[in-house]
């Protein structure tokens, strides 16, 4: 039994004697005493200790401080324990190099595209096969002004890419372009018959520029109706409009009819290449050391420093065209049958036709072994 003063202990109970004043000492209270937790089960980030009888609790993952920074396109709000991530990045625009891999869904490289290789199922596949356009009408009759002026449309037959080529519905004279490049722009217009008029088409650029080529004049009669128009390319930035003008000259005025104003986008893709075509003939080689096997025949002439002959199988060696100048370097150095003598012979004792490879020894360093 543990000792004490001021009480007694008996099966884990304690009694004090005295119930005011005094100071009570207890010592040795758990010595020798078997712990009372029987288990300690821990949670994420703790771990505990009770061989000793002491309850030890350990934190094994401590506080840190989370910091969260904005990046490159991307915004973060919001305090702990609730933050809000968002993309700030543009969804449009300029992207980093493509570098490899594919491509899927429906692309428009509204920039043109430059590779070394394009590989494709089909080169359709890069364009809708559809020229972004738009025609504009007026159906009713426009009176021609004295003073030149837009004639405005009241109808949009085709527009089949707004993005790149539309009709203004609050300005309805102008067609507007938003993708720089060639187009092709067409109007034409009846005027008559009635009170003869001499008339003016033209389209303005921005309602400043006379596109060229646009201007054209006529005069119709007072029983005939005049047909004009034109069909002209011009080069257009993204953000220009285009404008059908019109006006009388010298008249009284004039009506014009049915008037039509289209503009469309020239562009296209470059297609598949063609098929290999037929080998060409053979070229003139260079043959600058080696031995030649076979029956070879020189049709274009043979010229070298040394010709060296190590067979006598072939019967004849044939001259197609022989040195006509009568000099050391155009004559044939040969073997006298007679005389067995070496000795320098003119070409054109040789007629141009076969020599017994017997006697050929060079041509203008010939050797013969």
């Amino acid at each position: 039994m543990n000792s004490f003063t001021g009480g007694t202990y008996s099966s884990g109970t304690l009694s004090l004697n005295t119930i005011s004043g005094g100071t009570y000492t207890v010592t040795g209270f758990y010595t020798g005493q078997t712990s009372y937790v029987n288990s300690l089960t821990t949670g994420i980030g703790l771990s505990a200790n009770t061989t000793t009888g002491n309850i030890t609790i350990q934190n094994t993952s401590p506080d840190q401080t989370v910091v969260l920074n904005n990046g490159t396109g991307i915004s973060v709000t919001g305090t702990y324990p609730n933050f809000t991530i968002s993309s700030t990045g543009s969804t449009s625009g300029d992207y980093l190099p493509l570098s490899g891999g594919t491509v899927t869904g429906a692309t428009n490289f509204t920039g043109g595209l430059t590779a070394t290789t394009i590989s494709a199922a089909t080169y359709l596949n890069l364009t809708t096969g559809d020229l972004p356009s738009v025609q504009a009408r007026r159906t009713t009759g426009f009176n021609l002004p004295a003073t030149i002026n837009f004639i405005t449309l009241d109808t949009t037959d085709v527009e089949n890419d707004s993005t790149v080529v539309s009709h203004d519905n609050t300005n309805t004279e102008r067609i507007y372009v938003y993708s720089t490049g060639l187009y092709l722009i067409h109007y034409h217009g009846d005027v008559g018959p009635g009170a003869v008029s001499d008339f003016e088409f033209s389209v303005y650029k921005n309602a400043l520029t006379l596109v060229n080529g646009s201007l054209i004049s006529g005069k119709n009669s007072s029983t005939d109706k005049v047909t004009a128009g034109v069909d002209i390319i011009v080069s257009l930035n993204s953000g220009d409009y285009v404008s059908l003008y019109g006006r009388y000259i010298g008249s009284s005025g004039g009506i014009a009819n049915n008037v039509v104003f289209s503009v469309i986008k020239l562009e296209g893709v470059v297609g598949p290449q063609g098929p290999t075509g037929a080998q060409g003939p053979q070229g003139i080689g260079l043959f600058t050391g080696g031995t030649i096997t076979g029956n070879t025949n020189f049709t274009g002439g043979l010229s070298a420093n040394t010709f060296v002959v190590t067979s006598t199988s072939a019967t004849t060696l044939t001259f197609t065209t022989t040195p006509t100048n009568n000099n050391a370097n155009t004559q044939i150095l040969t073997r006298n049958s007679t005389t067995g003598d070496v000795e320098y012979r003119d070409s054109s004792s040789l007629g141009g036709g076969s020599i017994d490879t017997g006697k050929v020894i060079a041509l203008t360093q010939i050797m013969y072994f």
